[in-house]
């Protein structure tokens, strides 16, 4: 079986302002901390490649993974985060203006075609994770990803539920799941049945803080 290791990369200067955040936010103190023991718990993990969201916040993170592995480190735009209209980045995430977003949001959530502005909705990211998955199963070996919260969370929902997944079932999935930094979860991949099975979510027994 194929072995899949997604993170979520450290915390940012922008987990700790709580704002919404695009490609902005380097890692903090505390998460090049967390990044550090990431890395030597994957010192016992044997895996082949290591992918990363493009965004500096998940470079960050993976490259002290591949610099203590000894791996190249490859760029993936697939992994980016969830995008959130240009407009609000930088803002906090409880201003009016936000919430009336996420209001608008909600009541769209099933219409493909709804976009407040320039953001990614529920069909944009399924397409998005749709090309990883497809991607991810013509690779051998084991790989180690590293992206963002609600990649994780979605991916995680997607092999759960396949086309089971609603915008609906995603939405209660965003508020009622935790993906917490340098989370790991793992999916395998059954190349016989071609199925994937989640086998861990969100494990942090790397870093306990």
């Amino acid at each position: 079986m194929k072995k899949i290791y997604i993170v979520r990369h450290g915390e940012t200067d922008t987990n700790e302002l709580d704002v919404v955040s695009g490609e902005q936010g380097i890692l903090s103190e505390k998460g090049i901390r967390q990044a550090q023991s990431l890395a030597k718990r994957f010192e016992e993990i044997d895996f082949h490649h290591i992918f990363t969201s493009d965004y500096k916040r998940a470079k960050e993170t993976a490259s002290f993974i591949a610099k203590k592995n000894e791996k190249v480190l490859l760029d993936e735009p697939l992994l980016r985060e969830l995008t959130r209209p240009s407009e609000f980045l930088g803002k906090p995430r409880t201003s009016p203006e936000y919430l009336a977003f996420l209001d608008a949001l909600d009541s769209n959530i099933n219409d493909p075609d709804w976009h407040f502005s320039d953001e990614e909705n529920f069909f944009d990211l399924i397409k998005r994770v749709n090309e990883l998955f497809t991607k991810l199963e013509n690779f051998e070996g084991d790989i180690v990803l590293v992206s963002h919260a609600r990649m994780v969370m979605t991916v995680t929902m997607y092999v759960l539920m396949g086309k089971q997944l609603t915008p609906e079932v995603w939405k209660a999935g965003m508020r009622h799941m935790v993906v917490l930094n340098t989370g790991i979860t793992t999916i395998v991949y059954n190349e016989e049945k071609q199925i994937w099975k989640l086998e861990m979510f969100n494990d942090r027994a790397h870093f306990a803080d």
